[in-house]
């Protein structure tokens, strides 16, 4: 079953907004999906994904944010 756990919308994605969500019915590889506001799908395992919010939090991505 696919879950959203965040609506990423902000200043310019219009008309849709990137998406994060949790499909347990995946493959544990696969588990984390975020799809673009263009329709695109990254899938990743759940570890890759909690690196990625790591590094955000850690400030390794600020410079490529620009909000």
């Amino acid at each position: 079953m696919k879950k959203s756990l965040i609506l990423l919308c902000g200043p310019g994605c219009c008309p849709a907004c990137p998406e994060v969500f949790e499909n347990a019915g995946a493959s544990e590889a696969q588990q984390i999906e975020i799809k673009d506001d263009f329709g695109n799908l990254v899938k990743m395992s759940k570890s890759q994904f909690s690196v990625l919010v790591t590094n955000a939090k850690n400030g390794k991505l600020d410079a490529y944010a620009k909000a």
